[in-house]
């Protein structure tokens, strides 16, 4: 029988291999073959749940092409408490720039394993699989639940990934680890919120060489966007929120202008439609409502400064901050078994992207965490890798938090 690192390494190299790329999906049916496989392999019981297609058809983008989503959930045990693990297995494209291997030919070396998602966040994965091979028999002995779900699309937001496994109620965990990145020395206790929103200008369409004949659309939206960049921003950094990030600057609110453009794409016309996004980011004192109606306000204030101006704003994506605290019991538990295991306590901050944590939290779980291996840094980027020594610490402070939780019931 291989030692517990040696069979999470291949648990990993093995998933890593395969190209679970989003949105498009194509190879979700077989990396779902490979994780049940390894989890009948381990004792658990295994449920495949598909989502239905005609949600995938509505949520995700173009470029899904029909392909099925798969949530995977292995259990072992009965009873309460449930302890309960979440990772996606979706990764971002490969991209270029590798130099130590392909994406998607994974290689151990030097104590590191390379490959795309080997951070995020099937490194993960892999680390709790390890706990929970280990556990088994600690949770027969004890009572109680160890389960963990795998999902598809959280690097598109996840909705027909966690947003369905808990709007179906397929789980109904009392302790909750999404095993992402966040370093074994840092605790996600919460993250910002999101918005996004397009911003339509329009005009009027006349020929490139009579251009008094119209309205510039683009011109107007410069306009616009300048005064986003001057003024909006100026507004929304004097804002601090009290609590602790895990970097300074991501205690304010932030806007980022033109992440995606649009126009008519067509030199020798006057445009009459010129768009531009905005990804504005929610620190925790804020929501969404008041936001949209901030924003909904500075354009009008555009508008009645020139009443020429003809703007339309469409709120394309949205999530409210999450903010669990620090006092959950599942934040105290990780504290004391990450210093118990690696002789730092490892401190709970806020998370300045998303996380799946806001489809637990909304459906009012309390106990909820992100906890996991990993190098923030090599996320999403070139020779992205987890350091295998990080997979070993992360399994048995796993395995110390499942003790401790089964020590309380019992």
């Amino acid at each position: 029988m291989l030692k517990t690192i040696d069979w999470v390494k291949k648990v990993l190299l093995d998933t890593l291999r395969i190209p679970s790329i989003s949105p498009s999906g194509e190879k979700y049916g077989e990396i779902v073959e490979v994780y049940k496989s390894y989890l009948k392999e381990i004792g658990l019981k295994v449920e495949v749940h598909r989502v239905p297609q005609e949600l995938v058809d509505k949520l995700c983008p173009p470029e899904a092409k029909g392909n099925p989503r798969f949530i995977v959930i292995g259990r072992v045990g009965d009873g309460k408490p449930i302890i309960h693990f979440n990772g996606h297995y979706d990764v971002v494209p490969g991209g270029s720039g590798w130099t130590v291997t392909d994406p998607f030919k994974p290689i151990e070396l030097e104590g590191k394993i390379y490959g795309r998602g080997a951070t995020d966040m099937k490194g993960g994965i892999a680390a709790a699989l390890g706990a929970i091979r280990d556990s088994i028999e600690t949770v027969e002995k004890a009572g109680g639940t160890l389960e963990i779900a795998l999902v598809p699309d959280e690097e598109i937001g996840g909705e027909t990934g966690t947003g369905y496994l808990l709007e179906a109620e397929l789980v109904h965990p009392d302790y909750i680890i999404i095993s992402e990145p966040s370093t074994l020395q840092r605790i996600y206790i919460g993250h910002k919120g999101v918005l996004w929103i397009n911003v339509t200008v329009k005009g009027t369409a006349a020929h490139g060489s009579t251009p008094w004949l119209g309205v510039n659309a683009f011109e107007k939206m410069i306009y616009v966007a300048k005064a986003f960049i001057e003024e909006y921003k100026a507004i929304i950094e004097r804002k601090k929120s009290k609590y602790n990030y895990e970097l300074p600057e991501g205690a304010k609110p932030t806007i980022n202008l033109g992440g995606v453009l649009k126009s008519i794409d067509k030199v020798n016309v006057v445009p009459d439609s010129v768009s531009f996004s905005i990804d504005r980011r929610l620190i925790i004192e804020e929501d969404v409502k008041n936001v949209k109606n901030e924003i909904t306000k500075f354009i009008d204030k555009l508008k009645a400064k020139d009443p020429s101006l003809n703007i339309e704003l469409n709120f394309t994506q949205e999530s409210n901050p999450v903010f669990i605290g620090e006092d959950a019991e599942i934040v105290r538990i990780i504290k004391k078994a990450s210093y118990e295991i690696l002789g730092v306590e490892a401190k709970p901050i806020v998370c300045i992207g998303g996380l799946d944590m806001r489809y637990y939290v909304s459906k009012g779980f309390k106990n909820v965490v992100t906890y996991g291996p990993g190098v923030l840094k090599k996320a999403h980027s070139a020779d992205e890798y987890v350091e295998i020594e990080d997979l070993s610490r992360a399994i048995e402070v796993y395995k110390h938090v499942i003790s401790k939780i089964l020590s309380i019931k019992s």
